[in-house]
């Protein structure tokens, strides 16, 4: 597909493998990365060492298609400087806009300034771009399930607001994103994309994320642990990075997706319970199942002894992992209909959590959860 890609969000981790095939599979695209710097030649040399890092030593075969706008998501006009933003509209043909804080603790107008100004200004742009060339940009926005919230139910893709609460400034602060964008669908071409959980490679298990569900599996693989506070009842839908990844480039070439919202999410049938996700922790790890308790009997008869006797990084652990627990204890169902319709043609189901789980926890061990990162593939 010929034309110029702006992306923003390319130095994490989902944003990294949509970089991988954009490039590779689109051998005309041209790309330009939005990347915080301290300068341009800083912005210039953070492009490189992404590369590098997904590339390994093929990265120089993609330097000449590809180009760093330094900028940074929070401010207005995407901070871009005005000599490249007018570069930047009269060029840009499509525009992957997934820059987010997936923090869960930022506090609400910290969240908004990243997840909610920056999703303004590439409407902005897409508007400067049309502007000057007479045609706006395709825009494929990168949102979450967990606009849902605090709901568990069933979440349909075409549902947004339904008086759901919120367990944290980034869901909330994802649903006002999405609240600009879904309003702009009827003049500007987009599609919504909302992954649920995203985890490692299929494949590798690869990863640079090891956060959410993560967190508790290495705590108990640790042995630092040994209580899962939650419900065992309670679905927890996780998808690899890999498959997201595929899917979002695949629609992001389909016209027939322009005004939809697809849940990039395992659904009802191959969603799986937390009960399930300790078993297969318990089996890989050779160890006995973590003791399950409710985050109600947590808080009352725990934690206030623990916050008596715990200091450093144990306390720090305990309060990190505070801020997942309501996943683990009741999360909504996402309806898939929609996603499974408009992949259909392109093969790509998405694989059951039983198929990858030990390699996502392989690739854990082998690197020391992150320590030692290996090579890239």
């Amino acid at each position: 597909m010929p034309g110029t890609l702006f992306i923003t969000g390319a130095t994490g981790f989902l944003g990294r493998e949509l970089l991988k095939r954009f490039l590779q599979r689109d051998p005309e695209l041209k790309v330009a990365a939005l990347v915080r710097g301290t300068d341009r030649d800083n912005a210039d040399r953070r492009l490189r060492d992404l590369l590098g890092g997904v590339f390994g030593e093929g990265a120089g075969a993609f330097a000449g298609r590809t180009r760093a706008v330094l900028g940074d998501n929070s401010l207005d006009r995407l901070g871009i400087h005005d000599d490249e933003y007018a570069t930047l509209a009269r060029e840009v043909t499509h525009v992957v806009h997934g820059a987010a804080s997936v923090r869960f603790d930022l506090p609400l107008d910290e969240a908004r300034a990243q997840n909610v100004k920056g999703s303004q200004g590439v409407l902005d742009l897409a508007d400067a771009a049309r502007a000057a060339t007479g045609r706006a940009p395709r825009i494929d926005y990168i949102g979450t399930c967990y606009v849902a919230g605090d709901r568990t139910d069933l979440a349909l893709e075409s549902e947004l607001e339904r008086g759901q609460g919120f367990r944290n400034s980034y869901e909330q602060t994802k649903l006002e994103s999405e609240r600009h964008v879904r309003d702009r669908q009827g003049d500007l071409p987009i599609a919504i994309h909302r992954p649920s959980i995203i985890v490692g490679d299929s494949r590798t298990g690869q990863t640079s994320s090891f956060n959410v569900v993560y967190w508790p599996i290495r705590v108990y693989a640790l042995g630092w642990w040994d209580l899962l506070i939650g419900n065992v009842e309670a679905p927890i839908d996780v998808v690899p990075v890999d498959w997201v990844a595929d899917a979002i480039h695949y629609l992001s070439g389909r016209e027939d997706s322009l005004g939809g919202c697809f849940h990039l999410a395992a659904g009802p049938e191959k969603c799986v319970t937390v009960g399930t996700m300790a078993e297969l922790a318990s089996r890989f790890f050779k160890k006995p199942p973590p003791r399950v308790i409710t985050p109600d009997r947590f808080w009352s008869e725990i934690q206030p002894e623990m916050a008596r006797r715990m200091k450093g990084a144990m306390k720090q652990l305990v309060e990190t992992g505070a801020q997942y627990m309501p996943y683990f204890a009741q999360n909504p169902l996402f309806d898939v209909t929609e996603q499974r319709r408009a992949l259909a043609d392109a093969g790509l189901e998405v694989p059951d959590v039983h198929r990858y789980f030990a390699q996502l926890f392989d690739y854990c061990v082998k690197t020391d959860w992150g320590r030692r990162p290996l090579p890239p593939a």
